[in-house]
């Protein structure tokens, strides 16, 4: 409503229930593109304190873009500490290329013949090839803090050698007659220098910029214009947590945090306010696969971390001080070899928490996880809701309500309003989606005052020679379904004004969806609002970017069978007003679907879970994954469109959701007339 300062307070508000969740040692990391880093970083150093900002990282998110001025090629994370001083940090590390710069100074090969080529410009420019042989680095062996005691003479191959200027030796001659014997002195003019062997330490601090985190670098897929590469996600989680740690992202998107999470043994918690983005992270989780990493201490489980790979980290201090040097004989015909191993073995050993060692043999899928809604609290008491109940309201309190519904909350301002206005502006350019890919269209389409729930006028665009239909469109509440209430409302308000009614809603409950399959005096249309409007222009154009669809209702038959009753979804009905009939997708477009075999009317308890995949196989990655340990039949099943045999409470219930996310729930009351051998449900 208010442009940056809407958006600013948004993030305020979650960023400070997010400082109450962190833990003392935890950190939050902030993804953000160049238009508004200032100003969220200002917002978190008033949220957190600047004293714990952990720096800015920009990280490269495409290969290039070609607009008016320069391309914009990075994305930010803005990282800070709940409390920098017990932050925990895990240094990773990046590789080290054996040449890194053309302007490098000092860099050499080592032939096998023992002969030192420095490299040349062109050398380094690739104009030149390089002589084969062993890259190294030839390093200084005096600084700048030496005293008087570190500026000592040093003999080598005939020639006395002193540090320059006010320099000292950066180790003693005892350390200097072990890299002797090493072999990793190497004189330039008149100085003394150390061979740095490129293998000794192939790799370097990560530091804060990221330039090989491209979408072109790895094999993830876009599915979010604001997706972050798993990469990404990945490094933040190794620097800033442990195996058996809580991991928080409260902006779901496709699960990208979820899934890392998963892969590298943390706990997780995520949450969106879109049923499609948690669709796509299901899928992703039950489908996926994942190394199955050595576990320090088994018997303690994964809270124990896991046994990663290590590096040796080889410097001069290393080898200078290595005494074990002191006992290989000087005419031993392997001294060379015995040196070089005693210097790796003793050398300090870096840890890589991004190379956790992987046993052979096994595969390793997601664990167990729920999926839970947090529904509209229920007020036991209505005289204590600041919110009158619908019935007892009179026609101007009716109107303030469906304000305040569009909102969510009373008391923001114009925010209903606008959200309605926008939901309107959105259906006039949009459409709703027919079966078969068309559209219906409104050829006009605008907004009415009303005391009721009917919010919006318009005519239907018809055939040709056939006259569009004058309808009423009423919007359903901004958070949580329509129902029965608002649609026996429209339909009463509709009646001898309009030809028929629309009833716009992100979800139906089971009576308003029972109410409108009915034979009613006026022709009403349902139709699903994709729920990421909610939340900006997140999604690419996909069929799950579509932003009004034709409501459906699930086709499904109930039947008692000797082992116990079964439930089989045949597909999803859809009216076509145009055409007047009902097409049946017979199941191919169903995402998933879930039974409930002892309903109560107001908790959904998944006991059986099916996903077809909506014309595609989702489960074909990991049967093959999986081949030889689990039946590859069993994964039929999981896409199957019949359940297994059980034994129902007084009440079941069967939850579809389709390719695009929108939910359909059919209740059915085995108390009432039992069930036949087949009970219809649409």
């Amino acid at each position: 409503t208010l442009g940056i300062h809407s958006y600013l307070t948004y993030l305020r508000d979650r960023l400070l229930l997010c400082r109450e969740l962190l833990a003392e040692s935890g950190s939050i990391f902030v993804q953000i593109s160049d238009e508004n880093v200032h100003h969220v970083r200002e917002v978190l150093d008033e949220v957190f304190g600047s004293s714990n900002s952990c720096g800015v990282i920009p990280f490269s998110k495409t290969t290039g873009q070609t607009p008016k001025l320069l391309a914009s090629v990075c994305d930010y994370l803005l990282w800070y500490a709940k409390n920098i001083d017990s932050i925990k940090y895990r240094q990773l590390y990046a590789l080290r290329q054996p040449i890194e710069s053309e302007n490098e100074i000092g860099v050499a090969v080592e032939t096998d013949h023992g002969d030192i080529i420095p490299l040349n410009r062109k050398h380094l420019r690739g104009e030149t090839p390089i002589p084969s042989g062993r890259i190294l680095r030839l390093r200084d062996t005096s600084s700048q803090t030496g005293g008087e005691s570190s500026r000592f003479p040093v003999e080598f191959e005939g020639k006395e050698y002193r540090p320059s200027g006010a320099r000292g030796w950066s180790t003693t001659p005892e350390g200097f007659e072990r890299l002797k014997r090493a072999g990793r002195l190497y004189g330039v003019g008149n100085s003394l220098r150390w061979k740095n062997y490129h293998d000794d330490y192939p790799y370097r601090n990560l530091n804060n910029v990221w330039t090989d985190t491209s979408w072109s670098g790895f094999g993830d897929k876009k599915m979010y214009v604001v997706q972050t590469l798993t990469e990404v996600v990945k490094r933040c989680m190794l620097m800033t947590t442990d195996p058996g740690d809580l991991v928080f992202d409260p902006t779901c998107g496709s699960g990208t945090t979820a899934y890392v999470a998963e892969q590298w043994g943390r706990r997780w918690i995520t949450c969106d306010t879109s049923r499609v983005a948690l669709a796509l992270a299901r899928q992703r989780l039950l489908t996926a696969t994942y190394p199955y990493y050595r576990l320090a201490h088994p018997e303690q489980g994964v809270d124990a971390g896991f046994v990663y790979e290590t590096v040796p980290h080889i410097t001069l201090k290393s080898i200078a001080q290595n005494t074990r040097i002191d006992e290989v004989a000087e005419d031993d015909p392997k001294r060379r070899e015995k040196i070089e191993k005693i210097i790796r073995e003793d050398a300090d050993q870096e840890t890589l928490y991004d190379k956790p060692l992987v046993e052979r043999g096994k595969v390793r899928v997601s664990g167990p996880f729920t999926v839970e809604s947090i529904p509209v609290p229920a007020i036991e008491d209505p005289s204590s809701s600041p919110i009158e109940p619908w019935e007892t309201l009179d026609p101007d309190a009716r109107k303030d309500d469906i304000a305040r519904r569009g909102r969510g909350r009373a008391g923001a301002g114009d925010a209903g309003t606008n959200f309605v206005l926008d939901l309107i502006d959105a259906l006039r350019k949009a459409g709703i989606n027919r079966v078969g890919g068309g559209t219906l269209r409104f050829s006009r389409l605008n907004a009415v005052r009303s005391a009721g729930v009917i919010q919006a006028e318009g005519e239907l665009e018809a055939g040709k020679g056939k006259e569009g239909k004058h309808v009423g469109v009423s919007f359903g509440p901004r958070y949580g379904p329509v129902t029965l209430r608002q649609v026996e409302e429209a339909v009463n308000e509709a009646r001898g004004r309009y030809d028929g009614v629309v009833v716009v809603g992100f979800t139906f409950d089971a009576p308003a969806q029972e109410f409108l399959q009915r034979k009613l005096p006026i022709q009403v249309l349902g139709a699903y609002v994709n729920p990421d409007v909610l939340v900006g222009d997140l999604l690419k154009t996909s069929k799950a970017s579509q932003v009004f669809t034709l409501f459906g209702r699930a086709d499904i038959a109930v039947r008692e069978t000797r082992k116990g009753h079964v439930v089989e979804v045949r597909g999803v009905d859809l009216y076509d007003p145009q055409t007047g009939e009902v097409h049946s997708d017979r199941g191919r477009e169903i995402a998933a679907w879930f039974l409930d075999t002892d309903y109560d009317d107001r908790c959904f308890n998944i006991c059986q879970a099916f996903f077809p995949g909506g014309g595609r196989n989702p489960w074909q990655r990991l049967a093959r994954a999986l081949r030889g340990t689990v039946d590859e039949e069993r994964f039929e099943e999981l896409r199957s469109l019949k359940s297994l045999p059980f034994t129902p409470g007084r009440k079941i219930a069967v939850k579809v959701i389709d390719h695009r996310g929108n939910e359909m729930l059919e209740v059915f009351d085995l108390s009432a007339d039992g069930v036949s051998d087949e009970q219809p449900g649409a």
